[in-house]
């Protein structure tokens, strides 16, 4: 209880001291700002386009300005260059004739590799695997790396803790049992986001205005061996890796890809309906660049998500820096966004392989099935620790070929780009999480 008061107080700190790095009242860079051109399409990575950075370094998670539209666990890390990779896998217990059989795992093993386009990163990873139960969490910053921080320190504990106090996998029936994790999942965002909302607050009062510009998705794995249970808000993303029988043709199995979560990105037809049926009136509550890159309030591309207050609360508008001394001008009736997650829970079976999990670092340059076929490919069935690293950094190194190739880059030239604007230009901060079930 102490090592996790401890490594919160740090966490806490740690934002709080880069929150205050921030001049109060800063005056926007001058310069000129990039205008869109009509006609010319959107480039292969739509979040990289001209006019949707923040400071040198720092993504704003597609906010552009006001020109651009119309059991025990064992963790080994390491570090090179600009590449984290973390290697976790689960120790298996000496066999003993006379002791109890062990709980099955919730997984064989899994690992985390994450390549870094800002500076410094702001995609966040963290997960714990304790016998029956693996909770894993990608977070996406976007503004600045804090909130990614901030809730990636705290997500894992969280969760246990909401499910432990609901009691959630325990029930008269599968379906009160789903009820009852989806709430607490539900839970652990709500509380999270609050937690942000009050140490927020007290740097806005004085004039650290930014801090209710800095955001994060968020999407969080939670496996037993009955379930896979997937909690997205934003547009990480995580996707399912499940056998299917040879048919016809097809003369040996093959790995389908079961998406666990669905993109909340204000580009969905789905989105921007819920939006308008939500704030009546309001043209402006979804403008787009183009079919493919469309903002809430002309600010921001996801629409759930952890911090951002800007946009979901009054309290958060003023600026004494912009033209009126308001972030967003009337009309305005927030909030815009949410951080509630959308929840899927999949009854598991022995045809389900491994789960990947992602920033939209991963996703910008590979679909859910690319994704999963090369997983596959690599991926044995018995696969734990090492093997699952070197399949996760195998993952990342192909993301990093398809961006060089897109922009006519080698791989060595790409990564001799230095992180920030340079670097941002090509591609997003990276997380890949393998997970073999």
């Amino acid at each position: 209880a102490a090592a996790a008061a401890s490594a919160l107080a740090f966490a806490a700190s740690s934002a709080e001291a880069s929150l205050t790095e921030q001049k109060p009242d800063d005056p926007p860079p001058s310069g000129p700002t990039p205008s869109p051109t009509p006609g010319v399409d959107v480039p292969a990575n739509p979040r990289s386009a001209p006019g949707m950075l923040g400071v040198e370094g720092d993504d704003d998670g597609g906010m552009p300005d006001s020109a651009t539209l119309k059991k025990k666990v064992t963790t080994v890390t390491k570090t090179v260059t600009t590449t984290t990779t973390t290697v976790q896998e689960s120790e298996a217990a000496t066999p003993d004739a006379e002791a109890p059989t062990a709980a099955p795992s919730a997984v064989r093993g899994y690992a985390v590799s994450q390549y870094n386009a800002n500076k410094p990163i702001e995609d966040k990873a963290s997960s714990v695997h304790e016998d029956e139960l693996f909770v894993g969490a990608v977070l996406d910053g976007h503004g600045g790396w804090e909130v990614a921080e901030f809730v990636s320190t705290r997500m894992t504990a969280e969760v246990q803790t909401q499910l432990k106090e609901a009691d959630a996998w325990v029930g008269p029936s599968v379906e009160e049992v789903d009820k009852k994790v989806g709430a607490a999942l539900d839970a652990a965002f709500v509380n999270l986001d609050n937690q942000w909302i009050e140490l927020v607050r007290q740097f806005f009062n004085q004039g650290f205005t930014h801090v209710a510009k800095v955001g994060s998705c968020g999407v969080v794995l939670v496996v037993r061996p009955d379930k896979v249970v997937c909690a997205n808000a934003g547009d990480c993303r995580a996707v399912l890796g499940r056998k299917e029988p040879a048919i016809g043709k097809r003369k040996r199995e093959t790995v389908a890809a079961v998406p666990l979560s669905i993109d909340h990105n204000c580009r969905d037809p789905r989105e921007q309906v819920a939006l308008f049926k939500a704030h009546p009136g309001e043209e402006d509550v979804v403008l787009c660049a183009s079919p493919n890159v469309c903002y809430v309030k002309g600010r921001l591309q996801p629409t759930r998500g952890f911090g951002d207050l800007f946009l979901k609360s009054a309290e958060f508008n003023n600026d004494p820096t912009r033209k009126g001394g308001v972030m967003m001008p009337e009309p305005f009736s927030p909030p815009y966004i949410q951080v509630s997650p959308e929840v899927t829970i999949v009854e598991r079976t022995e045809k389900d392989q491994f789960v990947v999990v992602g920033s939209d670092g991963l996703w910008d340059f590979m679909s859910n099935e690319e994704a999963i076929a090369f997983v596959s490919e690599r991926l044995s069935k018995t696969a734990k620790g090492k093997k699952v690293q070197e399949v996760a950094d195998a993952l990342l190194e192909e993301v990093l070929a398809r961006a060089a190739d897109d922009y006519g880059m080698t791989v060595h030239a790409l990564k001799k780009l230095p992180p920030g604007r340079r670097r941002r230009t090509k591609h997003d901060d990276i997380t890949v999480m393998v997970v073999a079930l």
